[in-house]
């Protein structure tokens, strides 16, 4: 495979808010150690999104989506 192997991970706990959860970006920053470990994954970078407004998370991804442009 050529290229740079790019992820982008989203965790949100929905802080302040009657909807709030508990593990959410526990959860998200585990899966972002599993997606960088050489030995399962290897991805080469994961950018991510913590508890982000909508519109935060949406610049956050449309940034890390140039780096996978060719």
């Amino acid at each position: 495979m050529t290229g740079k192997r790019v992820g982008f991970v989203i965790g949100n706990n929905y802080p302040n808010s009657n909807k709030e959860l508990r593990f959410a970006v526990a959860d998200v920053l585990a899966m972002k150690e599993v997606l960088l470990n050489k030995d399962i994954c290897g991805f080469d970078e994961v950018e991510e999104s913590i508890d982000d407004t909508f519109v935060d998370a949406r610049i956050k991804i449309e940034k890390n989506t140039e780096k996978c442009k060719p």
